[in-house]
């Protein structure tokens, strides 16, 4: 490796602070390349050349007291050297204490900036995120995303894509279930990463501050951008450009992708409960509705709240089903009256002590506000989870 500029004005920083001399740090050529005194930077340093050539400790007697100068090593090569210009007492074990100083500071800052080419790091980094493995402080934890290149100040929400691969039937053999979904094999997705990802980006149109990685090797998890003033219909749009994707796999016919969007929730920390939802939406919906889909929470009906064990989840989607009527006393109590009459509009009415052609208006209103007819049995069934949930969790 080459001793680059940003260690060695480290290294300068770390041992100068600590010693009366001036410290200069030297690339392989004995070519000074920070120091305490800038006015060497540049030149060819006749001590450093001699302890490079060496490879062992340079002495030269001066005015102010020994100036010594010491081969700096990383891997078993040596890189650079370290020189102090006056050492003064006990300057040979000063200069050896800066040399380890600076060998340390060279080795973790290599490490470092070779840690964003290691996929395994990023992997790792981000899977600690999407499962709430991270408790460092913010500047530390958005410090680390940097040198991965992701910027979570910006605000993301989490899509999941499981793949399988095609398998050719042949008569008689039996087809595969759907009640439990089935991930690509992991030699088959250590093939295609790149041809899928390279497809994703191509037909999702993902923008450049997008984040993707697969995770867990299960799944292809987007950190997707979102614009916070119109967070819904960023997930709309989202949605729209998954389905196109999953429909161009099919059509090809060598894999099938289904889908998880995960709801926006303001922060970083947060991206782990995106994660969730994401996670329960592809494959709850993979379950009930089958494969080459994309699923929302609010896409699965009663099962939101039936199959998933997240109280946090369940809270969020029956505010989002209930939070357009909410306000409105009369809408929510006439759904729970048509509830309590079996969905018959004239027992409504009348216990209500309304027309029916108020409660009609009513009913129509709520399917505005809320995009559930109360007339159709499944959407009106998850209106009355929603309330049941926000009355047993108001309750508890």
């Amino acid at each position: 490796m080459r001793l680059s500029h940003q260690i060695a004005k480290r290294i300068i920083e770390h041992v100068a602070a600590g010693v009366r001399s001036t410290v200069s740090v030297t690339n392989e050529m004995a070519t000074v390349i920070a120091s305490s005194d800038v006015t060497t930077l540049g030149i060819s340093h006749n001590l450093a050349a001699q302890a490079i050539l060496n490879g062992a400790l340079a002495r030269t007697e001066t005015a102010a007291g020994a100036a010594l100068g010491l081969p700096l090593v990383h891997s078993g090569c040596v890189v650079g050297a370290i020189v102090l210009d006056s050492a003064g007492i006990n300057g040979d074990e000063l200069a050896y204490m800066a040399r380890t100083l600076a060998e340390l500071i060279i080795h973790q800052m290599t490490v470092i900036d070779q840690l964003p080419r290691q996929p395994w790091a990023r992997e790792k980094f981000l899977f600690d995120l999407l499962h709430g493995h991270l408790v460092s402080p913010d500047e530390i934890v958005l410090q680390e995303a940097a040198l991965f290149d992701i910027d979570l100040t910006v605000p993301r929400l989490v899509v999941l894509i499981a793949f399988e691969a095609a398998q050719p039937h042949h008569p008689g053999s039996p087809q595969s279930s759907a009640a439990q979904p089935v991930g690509a094999p992991r030699y088959w997705l250590d093939q295609r990463e790149g041809e899928l990802l390279a497809l994703a980006r191509e037909i999702m149109r993902l923008r450049e501050a997008d984040t993707t990685s697969f995770i867990g090797n299960r799944w292809l998890t987007i950190f997707s951008t979102v614009d916070t003033g119109a967070v819904e219909a960023s997930r709309q749009r989202i949605a729209h450009d998954l389905r196109c994707f999953i429909d161009t796999l099919a059509q090809r016919g060598d894999a099938t992708a289904t889908a998880g969007i995960g709801r926006f929730y303001s922060g970083w920390r947060a991206l782990a409960q995106s994660f969730a939802d994401a996670r329960f939406a592809l494959e709850t919906g993979w379950q009930i509705y089958g494969p080459a889909k994309a699923f929302m929470p609010s896409d699965l009906g009663v099962a939101s709240f039936v199959c998933s064990n997240d109280p946090v989840l369940k809270a969020q989607i029956a505010h989002h089903l209930l939070n357009q009527i909410e306000s409105q006393p009369e809408l929510l109590n006439t759904i729970t009256v048509f509830l309590e009459t079996d969905l018959s509009p004239s027992r409504t009415a009348a216990r209500l002590h309304i027309h029916r052609h108020t409660l009609a208006n009513r009913l129509d209103k709520v399917a505005r506000l809320t995009g559930l007819d109360p007339h159709r049995f499944h959407q009106l069934a998850q209106l009355h989870a929603a309330l049941v949930f926000r009355q047993t969790h108001a309750a508890g």
